[in-house]
């Protein structure tokens, strides 16, 4: 009987976390990119404001997928369809809270403090 609980790394393994790095990085890139579109649109800051509230699903898309990819590994390990390990489970969880983070503390953060400030001196 195979044992699930094994923590050796092998190409089933580092198959499983590249694609969830790919697949969180894409995420990370399309908020990023549309943090540029919100900052490159003619409007207000009050009005940018709004328009980034409005993203917040897409900034948190990351946790949400990292959440469902680890689900599915442990059932996929579980019933022995693939055979990679708990790390490539428990990586994509990690892949999203690092990789929403980011995004939310070292962008989202910064660009609404930006236009907090600009609103209110237009005030």
């Amino acid at each position: 009987q195979e044992e699930t609980m094994k923590f050796e790394t092998d190409t089933a393994t580092l198959s499983a976390v590249g694609l969830f790095f790919v697949l969180q990085l894409t995420v990370y890139i399309l908020g990023v990119i549309r943090i540029w579109a919100i900052r490159r649109t003619n409007v207000p800051a009050k009005l940018k404001l709004k328009l980034l509230e409005n993203e917040d699903n897409l900034f948190d898309l990351g946790l949400y997928i990292g959440l469902a990819g680890t689900v599915v590994s442990l059932i996929l390990l579980s019933i022995g369809i693939v055979t990679a390990s708990l790390m490539a489970a428990y990586a994509s969880t990690l892949f999203g809270i690092l990789f929403t983070s980011m995004i939310k503390i070292v962008h989202v953060r910064k660009y609404k403090r930006q236009l907090i400030i600009e609103a209110e001196k237009d005030n």
